[in-house]
């Protein structure tokens, strides 16, 4: 396996680790299989998904994460559904983005340079905060 990524889970199937990652490509094939070819209708999907839609979902982040895994492979193999659930739900929250580092309150739109802050006699020769 490659190096992990933010984002990555691991799930133990037929005896052997494999890596679950979020990719376009996985995205699509979700979107193809799950959505019928809608993005907002995938979204509203996994709100309640079904065996099938996991199953979807769970070989869409294997091909993701560079694993061979085929439906078949996943349709005959002993999979713990709790564990199965916990990875999925791991590598989605790349959609979600980085919600643990937010944008400070005072960062501009991108594209656009913040404003520079003034020297003032609370800040160091530097122009920048002392604290």
């Amino acid at each position: 396996m490659s190096a992990r990524l933010p984002g990555d889970a691991v799930i133990v199937i037929a005896g052997r680790e494999r890596r679950l990652r979020l990719t376009l490509g996985a995205l699509a094939h979700m979107e193809a299989h799950i959505g019928g070819g809608d993005l907002n209708r995938l979204f509203e999907r996994l709100k309640s998904p079904g065996a099938g839609d996991l199953l979807h979902l769970l070989h869409a982040l294997l091909i993701g994460g560079g694993e061979d895994a085929t439906l078949h492979l996943l349709q005959t193999s002993d999979i713990d559904i709790a564990e199965a659930g916990r990875a999925i739900a791991r590598a989605l929250q790349a959609l979600a983005g980085d919600r643990d580092d937010p944008a400070p309150p005072d960062a501009s739109p991108p594209g656009k340079p913040r404003p520079r802050a003034e020297p003032s006699a609370s800040h160091g020769s530097a122009g920048f905060a002392t604290r």
